[in-house]
């Protein structure tokens, strides 16, 4: 008898809920579609009193301008959050550079500084972006 009503319980409360149906806006931005759809990496740092968002994006097919290949290059956009009540951000970009890969993200008392390195397998480039704070 206890297993009976403890059945009818459970699927009395089983069969009252269910999911919330949620449902997506579709954004007719083309532009913003195109963005979010190349995203190849992103990478979020906290710092003192710094927020760095990095993204990276791919172009298009054969964008690298490698002849022998359909090869693509990549923009970073490194997004820069000064913590408040407000936030206080600036954008940058960097475009065209082949294989992005971000390092590390560091400060100093003037300086955030994003190392990535870039290029070919065998012509890898170590760079340091220096965002002034």
């Amino acid at each position: 008898m206890k297993n009976i009503i403890i059945i009818l319980l459970v699927s009395s409360l089983s069969i009252s809920c269910k999911a919330q149906n949620i449902i997506p806006n579709e954004l007719k931005n083309p532009e913003l579609n195109h963005f979010i759809g190349s995203i190849v990496k992103y990478q979020k740092s906290e710092l003192k009193n710094n927020i760095i968002d990095c993204i990276i994006i791919s172009n298009l097919s054969g964008s690298a301008g490698n002849s022998e290949s359909d090869e693509v290059s990549n923009n970073i956009f490194i997004s820069n959050c000064q913590y408040g009540e407000l936030l206080d951000c600036k954008l940058y970009a960097i475009d065209n550079l082949i294989n992005i890969n971000i390092e590390s993200i560091n400060e100093n008392d003037t300086d955030i500084i994003v190392q990535i390195t870039s290029g070919n397998f065998k012509e890898r480039k170590i760079s340091k972006i220096i965002i002034h704070k």
